[in-house]
C-alpha cells in the first residue's frame, strides 16, 4: 500500500514571473529615426533588435536618435530593461521624456550580451496630447557596432519591508483549506495531489501550505502550484523557505 506523502511549506519568500499584462516589449520597427548635425550614424531594426553604427565623434548637437511613445501611467514607477553588446560602442543612451531626462547610459559594452535595467517615474507634464510618454535611444559618439534587444518597460517590482517581493509568503491572508490568493493549481494526468493552506503547522503566524501526493512517480503525472510576480532582469535573487514533511519526495521549485 502506498503511503501518502505530505509537506508543509511554512514560509515562502520568492518566486519568478512572466511579464505582466501592463508591460511593454518595444518593437524596433516602431521607432522613428532622426539625425542631427550631420552625424554619420545608422540606427536600424534587425529582427527583434536594433543595430547602431556611429562614425562621428562626440560634439555638440550631433547625434542620431530613435524615438517611440508608450501609453504609460503618470507617477508610476517603471523598470526599463534591455540586453546589449557592442564593439568600441560609446555614447549610447536611453533618453526619456520630451526633455531627454532622465538619461541612462549603456556603459561597458563588449562582445558578450549584457543586461541593463533602469528605474524611472514619468511625471504627468512629460506626456504628449495622446497621453503617451516618449522613449528615445540616443547615439552621440563613436560606435563601431552595437546591438540592443529585448527592450521592455514594465512596472517596477514592489519590495516589502522584510525584503521579500512575493505577497503573503507565510500564507496568513489565505483561507484555510483553500489555495492562497494569486496562486493557480494544475493537476496533470489525474495525479492524486492536493495543495491547500492549513492550520496544522506554522512558524510565523498560524498557517502554512500543505502538499499531499498519493501518486507514485511516473512520467507526466504531477501537480504544480504557480504564480507570477515582477522581478528585475539581471538581478540575483535568493529563494528561501522553511519546510518539513513525512515521506515527502520529488518536491521541487521550477523557475521561469
Amino acid at each position: 500500500m502506498l503511503k501518502q506523502s505530505s509537506l508543509f511549506l511554512v514560509m515562502l519568500f520568492f518566486a519568478l514571473s512572466l511579464p505582466a499584462a501592463d508591460s511593454f516589449s518595444l518593437n524596433p520597427a516602431d521607432f522613428k529615426l532622426r539625425i542631427n548635425g550631420g552625424a554619420e550614424v545608422t540606427m536600424k531594426a534587425t529582427g527583434t533588435g536594433i543595430e547602431i553604427v556611429n562614425r562621428t565623434a562626440r560634439k555638440s548637437n550631433t547625434y542620431g536618435v530613435l524615438t517611440t511613445a508608450l501609453a504609460l501611467q503618470p507617477g508610476t514607477r517603471y523598470l526599463l530593461s534591455c540586453r546589449a553588446k557592442g564593439q568600441n560602442a560609446n555614447g549610447i543612451v536611453f533618453a526619456l521624456g520630451p526633455k531627454w531626462s532622465p538619461r541612462f547610459q549603456l556603459a561597458g559594452l563588449g562582445e558578450e550580451w549584457k543586461v541593463f535595467s533602469f528605474e524611472f517615474t514619468p511625471p504627468a507634464a512629460d506626456f504628449n496630447n495622446r497621453n503617451e510618454y516618449p522613449v528615445s535611444i540616443l547615439s552621440e559618439n563613436i560606435a563601431e557596432q552595437a546591438f540592443l534587444t529585448d527592450i521592455t518597460v514594465a512596472p517596477a517590482p514592489e519590495i516589502k519591508e522584510d525584503g521579500s517581493i512575493i505577497p503573503d509568503g507565510s500564507f496568513e491572508a489565505a483561507a484555510t483549506d483553500a489555495l492562497p490568493p494569486g496562486w493557480r493549481l494544475h493537476i496533470n494526468r489525474d495525479a492524486a495531489v492536493k495543495m491547500a493552506v492549513s492550520e496544522r503547522e506554522a512558524i510565523d503566524g498560524s498557517k502554512s501550505l500543505l502538499i499531499t501526493n498519493g501518486s507514485p512517480r511516473q512520467p507526466h503525472v504531477y501537480g504544480i502550484l504557480e504564480r507570477k510576480i515582477r522581478v528585475r532582469p539581471g538581478i540575483k535573487y535568493r529563494l528561501t523557505l522553511q519546510a518539513r514533511g513525512e515521506n515527502a519526495n520529488f518536491i521541487r521549485f521550477v523557475i521561469g
